[in-house]
């Protein structure tokens, strides 16, 4: 098996392995949502005593379940970084006539390698999945530009062929919590790249902003 098979063939485990923990922390997060604390509500009353109204144990379990599988997925997702890089050298160090045979590899198959530049002579074929219909001032959205009316090409590695778009979007919050993220969004006909830290702040969730699917 020549080298860059080897390595598409490990990158295409990686990212199985990383949807696989993004949909878990995405039931998890459900769980938790579900409940009406979350991942940061207080689990003690007013006197330090357990709450009554919740099942606390179940709720510290999933909480902890979150972090450990989202420190999980910076790691696999480092280690799709690293193995993309390895492709692209495997390539560059590839015979000019052996690299024209190859497929093209292009920086949208890694969550964290979006294109910095979109070209106006080249714009690739875009599915925008979700419709930016409200920021919130001072919100994490805000700060990264998010604007209305933004139309959400890819999110992470999420993209309009991902299945279940708005819940893995979700997902991929709580995996990326205080970490940089790249998206990609359509805005007047022009694509705009941009980059987001979802954190805690004074209004709910990570992002402060509200997405209606298309």
């Amino acid at each position: 098996m020549h080298m860059s098979d080897h390595l598409k063939q490990q990158i295409k485990a990686k990212m199985q392995e990383r949807d696989r923990l993004e949909a878990t922390i995405q039931d998890c997060s459900a769980r938790l949502e579900a409940t009406g604390v979350g991942l940061q509500d207080k689990l003690v009353d007013g006197e330090g005593f357990p709450r009554g109204d919740v099942d606390v144990p179940a709720i510290r379990a999933d909480r902890q379940q979150v972090a450990v599988l989202t420190n999980d997925h910076k790691r696999v997702t480092s280690q799709i970084e690293q193995l993309m890089h390895e492709l692209h050298a495997e390539a560059r160090r590839a015979p000019a006539t052996d690299t024209a045979k190859r497929p093209r590899v292009t920086e949208t198959h890694t969550s964290t390698a979006l294109p910095l530049h979109t070209s106006s002579t080249a714009v690739p074929a875009v599915r925008p999945f979700a419709l930016v219909d409200e920021v919130s001032s001072n919100s994490p959205a805000e700060e990264a530009g998010v604007a209305v009316g933004d139309q959400l090409i890819a999110f992470a590695s999420i993209t309009g062929q991902t299945p279940n778009t708005l819940p893995a979007v979700a997902a991929a919050l709580q995996a990326h919590e205080n970490r940089e993220v790249d998206a990609r969004v359509l805005r007047r006909g022009n694509i705009v790249n941009l980059k987001l830290t979802p954190h805690s702040w004074a209004g709910r969730g990570l992002l402060g902003c509200h997405l209606k699917p298309l």
